[in-house]
């Protein structure tokens, strides 16, 4: 039982370590940084049981995290059934994320952590993975971009696809390696006819700017993915726990 305990520490304090790292990746300040190291060890399944007495400012903002970040955790756990995160009804769920989150640093916090949890998620049963996976695409990625976080959290979303279409989203990805190996000097090629173009139509001394750059492997595979599924005439996340993860176990990638 103690070694069975150690080892229940170990890998919550490996957890808090790494949700912290993510935090400081994004920019946080030292309340954040502090609410994510501590968070966990200091909040109890029933409510957050930070000190009453904190010693300072710091603590006292980062004990203000813990329970706003664990009020937004609370917000999220009704959303088991996987139905209930089709498009329409996750932006639902989206907007009274945002309205419930009073401090942004908050959601902050609440992506971090989906983050280190999206990266051991081999450790959960399969419908603890698909559960994670769903959410975090159809919820907190787009949170994630409206929080201009989308860069920086795009793990978000490479990771709930993998897990979600595993074999699909390995293909477009080999898919793309292939395909792309000359694609810099071709993007060259055309800007630079777009440009003898455009010099050719505009007036003399107007300058434009252009630019040109690779579609990503997440673009790329939701572009195919929202395509296949207009052409199936069916929802991303299907009426049923895992539906919309098993109804595109395969994409048709277009040929070169």
């Amino acid at each position: 039982m103690r070694r069975r305990s150690y080892a229940r520490q170990a890998a919550l304090i490996s957890f808090s370590v790494a949700t912290t790292a993510s935090v400081l990746g994004l920019g946080c300040d030292a309340p954040t940084a502090l609410a994510a190291l501590l968070g966990d060890t200091l909040v109890s399944p029933e409510r957050p049981t930070w000190p009453s007495s904190a010693p300072d400012r710091t603590s006292l903002a980062a004990a203000h995290l813990v329970r706003s970040e664990w009020l937004l955790r609370r917000l999220l756990r009704p959303v088991v059934d996987l139905s209930l995160l089709d498009d329409s009804r996750a932006q639902q769920v989206r907007t009274y994320l945002l309205a419930a989150a009073r401090d942004p640093r908050a959601l902050a916090l609440l992506l971090a952590r989906r983050v280190v949890e999206l990266r051991a998620s081999a450790r959960f049963p399969k419908a603890r993975q698909l559960a994670l996976a769903l959410e975090a695409l159809q919820v907190l990625a787009p949170v994630a971009h409206s929080l201009q976080l989308g860069g920086e959290l795009g793990e978000l979303e490479s990771a709930s696809l993998r897990l979600l279409f595993p074999g699909s989203f390995a293909s477009v990805a080999e898919w793309l390696d292939e395909t792309w190996r000359e694609a810099d000097a071709a993007l060259e090629e055309a800007a630079d006819e777009l440009r003898a173009a455009l010099k050719r139509a505009l007036p003399a001394g107007v300058a434009v700017l252009t630019a040109c750059r690779k579609k990503g492997l997440v673009s790329v595979f939701r572009k195919l993915l929202k395509q296949q599924r207009d052409s199936a005439h069916a929802p991303v996340a299907g009426a049923g726990a895992g539906a919309g993860a098993v109804s595109y176990t395969h994409l048709t990638l277009p040929t070169k």
